[in-house]
């Protein structure tokens, strides 16, 4: 959509106005003549036919005016939308160079979660690596509240400090098989949820959770 194509909406609502007014003084006019005597005839034509003229034009500036307002919309969306890519660029700079600053993996891992729980604007964020050998999911960092726990956190679910199998639950093979964010309230838990983690979220006062398979060749 063009500049040019935004600034018609209003234009046109302006020249409506304009029509408006016109026709307005006009009936004021006719109506005064009319009153007076003069040209009655005349007067009488002019006004019944500028009623309907005028409430067809109102109803024509009103929808101007409807379809000025939803191209505004279009626009308002577009420009949050264009503020939330330009936050996730940012954000993706910040993770690039936290990479090239950092040695080691997990270090970089944990920095990427804290970002991520950041963005999200979550309380909490678990990142668990899947061991092929023994078919288990151990935690290898935790952020809470803003702060990285390498080791995991005390209050942690015993799963979490322990690691568990990985099909506990059908949900890690559906994040790895759909690569789609698995998102679930914590009062509705369901075959996918990791049931000793229940009482866990409860406690901690989480309204919702969510799981997202990070996968990675190599």
């Amino acid at each position: 959509m063009t500049p040019k194509q935004l600034m018609q909406p209003d234009e046109r609502i302006a020249q409506l106005q304009e029509r408006i007014i016109a026709l307005e003084q006009e009936n004021t006019r006719l109506r005064t003549e009319l009153h007076d005597g003069e040209r009655p005839l005349a007067s009488q034509v002019g006004v019944a036919e500028l009623e309907p003229a005028n409430t067809f034009l109102q109803a024509e500036l009103a929808e101007e005016a409807k379809q000025a307002a939803s191209v505004r919309e279009q626009e308002k969306a577009a420009t949050e939308r264009a503020a939330e890519l330009a936050k996730a660029n940012i954000a993706l700079q910040e993770t690039l160079a936290s990479l090239a600053a950092t040695q080691d993996l997990k270090g970089f891992l944990a920095l990427t979660l804290q970002e991520i729980v950041r963005q999200a604007g979550a309380c909490a964020g678990a990142l668990f690596r899947y061991e092929s050998k023994t078919n288990q999911l151990q935690q290898i960092v935790h952020v809470r509240d803003g702060v990285i726990y390498p080791d995991g956190h005390p209050n942690d679910p015993a799963s979490f400090r322990e690691g568990f199998a990985a099909d506990i639950t059908p949900a890690y093979r559906l994040l790895v098989e759909q690569r789609r964010l698995i998102w679930q309230t914590t009062d509705k838990p369901d075959e996918n949820t990791w049931q000793d983690t229940v009482p866990w979220h409860r406690q901690m006062g989480h309204s919702a959770h969510a799981g997202q398979a990070l996968v990675a060749s190599g």
